[in-house]
C-alpha cells in the first residue's frame, strides 16, 4: 500500500471517522479529536485493517482514548 490508500479504504476512513466525531457533533474541519482519530485510522490502515466494520470500531476506541486523556 506504501501510504497511498485505496479509494474505498479512503471512503471508509471518512465514513468511520464521522460516525465516530458524530456523537460530539463535531462535523468535518481542523478540531484535536478528528485529527488524533484520523491519525488512528491511518495507522490501523498501515496496520493491515481495511474493512468499515474494523475502522469503525478503531475510530470509537480512539475516541474513547482520546476522551480518557484530555
Amino acid at each position: 500500500m506504501n501510504g497511498n490508500f485505496e479509494e474505498r479504504i479512503l471512503a471508509d476512513m471518512e465514513v468511520a471517522l464521522e460516525r465516530a466525531c458524530a456523537s460530539l457533533s463535531i462535523i468535518h474541519g481542523d478540531h484535536p479529536v478528528r485529527r488524533f482519530v484520523a491519525e488512528r485510522l491511518i495507522d490501523a490502515v498501515h496496520a493491515g485493517h481495511s474493512t468499515l466494520t474494523e475502522l469503525t470500531a478503531i475510530a470509537k476506541r480512539a475516541l474513547a482514548d482520546y476522551k480518557e486523556i484530555t
